[in-house]
């Protein structure tokens, strides 16, 4: 015997195509609500690390004495930074025998001087 087709039926192949496009917008609206939390994050991450990078940051004796213009002639700012370092006791940190201030550093400095004549 043969088997009759079934007649065609729109509104069944409706439902069915409505029902899943109506499940494939909810994964899309879960995957944007995901993708927004991701960024989020990763802008946090990206402000710590230009934080850091402000405090890794480092200056010359040349540039610290240039930014306290200490002298006009770069030679005189940078030995007076260095005298100044050794009398008042400024921190600073060391690479080699290359003397570097850190910002943080250098804000430190600017708080001293300003509490302390500097002679």
């Amino acid at each position: 015997m043969l088997e009759r087709s079934k007649p065609f039926d729109p509104s069944a192949q409706f439902e069915t195509l409505l029902a899943e496009i109506e499940s494939t917008l909810q994964d899309a609206n879960a995957k944007i609500a995901r993708l927004a939390w991701l960024r989020e994050k990763l802008g946090q991450e990206y402000r710590k690390t230009q934080n850091a990078l402000g405090e890794l940051e480092t200056f010359t004796e040349l540039e610290a004495g240039q930014l306290f213009k200490l002298n006009d002639d770069p030679q005189k700012a940078e030995r007076a930074m260095a005298d100044l370092r050794r009398k008042f006791n400024f921190p600073f940190c060391r690479f080699g025998r290359e003397i570097r201030y850190t910002k943080p550093q250098l804000i430190e400095i600017c708080g001293r001087t300003s509490s302390e004549p500097l002679t």
